[in-house]
This record gives C-alpha cells, sequence and structure tokens, in this order.
C-alpha cells in the first residue's frame, strides 16, 4: 500500500510539475501528461481503497496490470511504473534491464521507437501474490455459527 500510495503521489507531484514546466507543447501532449497524472491518481485511490478494506483489492489488481507491461514500436511506446521497478526487455535486437525507486513513466504516440517488449518484474509479483491471495480468499467465506440467543431466565 505505501508503494501504491506514495508512488502515487510522487507520480502525480513530478507530471505536475511536467505539466506546468513543459513550453511549446501541443495540446495533444498536455493530454498525454494529464492521462499520466490520471493513473498515478487512481493509484491514490486504489492504495487508499485497500486501506479502507482490505477484501477490496481489485483496483489495486487493475493498478498492478497496468504497470507490468512494456512495449516498444515505432506507434506506441508504454511503460508505467509506481513506487519501484524492476524491468527486463528486448528492444531491437538488445536486451536490457533497469530498476528504480520512485515513479517512472514512458508514453510516446508515433514517434521512431524499435520494436520491443518487456515485464516490470516486480509488478508481475506484486499482481501474482494478488490474484493468489484473491482466489485463495474467494471461497472462504464466514462459517455460519450457532445463533446467539439469551439464556432462559
Amino acid at each position: 500500500m505505501v508503494l501504491t500510495v506514495g508512488g502515487g503521489f510522487l507520480g502525480a507531484v513530478i507530471s505536475t510539475d511536467t505539466l506546468f514546466a513543459a513550453k511549446n507543447t501541443p495540446v495533444f501532449g498536455y493530454a498525454m501528461i494529464a492521462l499520466v497524472i490520471a493513473l498515478y491518481t487512481y493509484g491514490i485511490f486504489a492504495g487508499i481503497r485497500l486501506s479502507e478494506d482490505a477484501s477490496h483489492y481489485g483496483h489495486v489488481l487493475f493498478f498492478y496490470a497496468l504497470q507490468v507491461p512494456f512495449f516498444s514500436s515505432p506507434i506506441l511506446l508504454y511503460r508505467f511504473a509506481c513506487g519501484f521497478h524492476a524491468t527486463i526487455w528486448v528492444v531491437g535486437f538488445s536486451f536490457g534491464w533497469m530498476f528504480r525507486l520512485g515513479s517512472d513513466c514512458q508514453l510516446a504516440i508515433l514517434q521512431p521507437n524499435s520494436w520491443g517488449a518487456g515485464v516490470n518484474l516486480f509488478a508481475a509479483a506484486i499482481l501474482f501474490a494478488l490474484v493468489v491471495h484473491f482466489f485463495s480468499d474467494e471461497g472462504k467465506a464466514p462459517a455460519p455459527g450457532p445463533a446467539v440467543t439469551d439464556p432462559p431466565p
């Protein structure tokens, strides 16, 4: 939860700073930065929602699922991480890796990028643990116990 809320807050602040510091940026660029801010804000919401009720972690599942993939092409480049990431990838004909404590995002449309793909191993591990926990708790409803009644007078 700390990485979700804290990373979301850090990412939203950094992206907001980028939004205000960007000069001569086309409207589409501002829209992309606003989308990134919305993703980080959703992370804050998901983490707070999880802290309110530990049984409602669908938003956190979705938020970490957004962080697992990394893909690169001349059409779209996407990498999104919140809190921490350890990413491995193959782009072009080379392998690469990166890890970072903090929030990080790359989003590019119609740019001259090479074809490639990768995985954020940290987000994949968190997502796997959440899915296992979700399915292990799904069938565990509290067993109905005997009704509590007042003793006879």
